[in-house]
């Protein structure tokens, strides 16, 4: 029997981080599926899940390795063996029993973006600060990229866009966002996704700002008059 191969003629090139993450890979908008990532199965493991889907199409994310040869199953030296083998692949597919429903297209191979991403393309990280309970904007606010030196400030309408060089490696998306007079927070953002950021008032600073703004005022005292420093020698 010969040994299968995986091939991709047409593939996918929808971004495979800007897919919502589930449990067996994440969810593609564009064709309203999930795409399986198989990066991490081997030879047998997706021989046991693709023989279960035979007919179906099938949507997945593959290492490039694991594209374009046959596929290497287990081989055992004894029959005793070789059902220890599938036995161990079906378990492997009864855990992936609840995978979402077949694709249309099936992932582009991609390898090494497991832990970051390289920003090819122009990415950013945008939204509005706001008091938190209050459509009031925050004008000024300070917006930092967690892990990185990349800053911006929000403008009079609390708007901010935080540009992502081309390049650039995410280890982090999360913003820290800070203002004068309000709580810094942290917050989860989603690349090319507008983020609607509220921040609490710090009563302490509140308070410390308007204590600093009253005057203080000093009891005036009187000078003498020039006859009065005129005549003191003379008194007793």
């Amino acid at each position: 029997m010969p040994t299968p191969t995986i091939t991709i003629p047409t593939p996918c090139h929808e971004n495979w981080q800007q897919m919502t993450p589930t449990a067996q890979g994440r969810h593609c908008a564009a064709c309203q599926t999930v795409v399986v990532d198989f990066t991490q199965f081997t030879d047998a493991e997706l021989l046991a899940y693709l023989s279960q889907r035979t007919g179906q199409p099938t949507c997945g994310r593959f290492r490039a390795g694991q594209l374009g040869r046959p596929l290497r199953p287990t081989v055992a030296a004894t029959a005793v063996s070789r059902w220890r083998a599938w036995l161990a692949a079906a378990v492997a597919v009864w855990s992936l029993r609840e995978v979402a429903a077949p694709a249309v297209r099936a992932q582009a191979p991609t390898e090494q973006r497991e832990q970051t991403v390289s920003t090819s393309d122009t990415l950013f990280f945008r939204g509005r600060v706001r008091h938190v309970g209050s459509a009031d904007v925050i004008p000024g606010a300070i917006i930092l990229l967690q892990k990185t030196s990349l800053t911006t400030t929000a403008d009079s309408t609390g708007y901010f866009e935080l540009r992502i060089p081309p390049g650039t490696q995410l280890s982090s998306e999360v913003l820290v966002v800070s203002a004068l007079g309000y709580k810094s927070g942290l917050f989860s953002a989603i690349p090319n996704k507008s983020l609607n950021i509220a921040l609490e008032a710090d009563i302490e600073v509140v308070r410390t700002i308007i204590m600093g703004m009253i005057p203080s005022y000093s009891t005036p005292t009187h000078s003498p008059s020039l006859w009065q420093r005129v005549t003191r020698p003379f008194r007793r």
